[in-house]
């Protein structure tokens, strides 16, 4: 495998489209299919600014050896994880307020909190199903249904949420 096919290969793993790909690498939109296609060999500067932006492995993308990507530490994906959430648009205001809400929270445990908040997923876990409701909800959401009795009086009480289009099966 040479490095235009690494190239494309780096792209396809991360899901992104040409158009995409180049954006993120400041590359014009046709350069991407131009160097997929071979007709451009992959710089050192794209080398380069694969690593930095994707966390691509410079030596796998001139060598082919070793990882496609670098491990990250967690600190790093942490940053980035943080820096997603304070940098959020405002298009989803009421979520991204309830995401940097939690996590002042969460910074702001003590150890005993700590530990019980390990019990009650520990609890959590053991006592619930998470199913894919299929038909009436969007892939991405979950239904929560309790699957004993004392979840509600042991942690709080505990609710299912309905989707608003079809309010008969939850």
């Amino acid at each position: 495998m040479n490095m235009n096919q690494r190239f494309k290969e780096v792209r396809q793993a991360l899901n992104l489209t040409q158009k995409e790909f180049g954006e993120k690498l400041d590359l014009k939109p046709n350069t991407v299919a131009v160097i997929e296609s071979g007709r451009r060999n992959v710089t050192q500067e794209t080398v380069d600014a694969l690593s930095f932006a994707f966390d691509v492995n410079p030596y796998w993308m001139l060598y082919g050896s070793g990882e496609m990507f670098v491990p990250r530490t967690l600190d790093e994906e942490l940053a980035d994880k943080f820096d997603e959430i304070l940098n959020a648009d405002n298009e989803n205001r009421p979520l991204s307020h309830l995401k940097k809400l939690c996590i002042l929270e969460i910074l702001n445990f003590n150890d005993a909190k700590w530990n019980d908040l390990i019990k009650g997923v520990s609890y959590i876990t053991d006592n619930i199903e998470l199913t894919r409701h299929a038909k009436s909800l969007p892939v991405s959401a979950f239904e929560l249904r309790v699957v004993t009795s004392t979840l509600a009086g042991a942690y709080g009480d505990a609710f299912v949420m309905k989707d608003s289009k079809k309010d008969d099966d939850t």
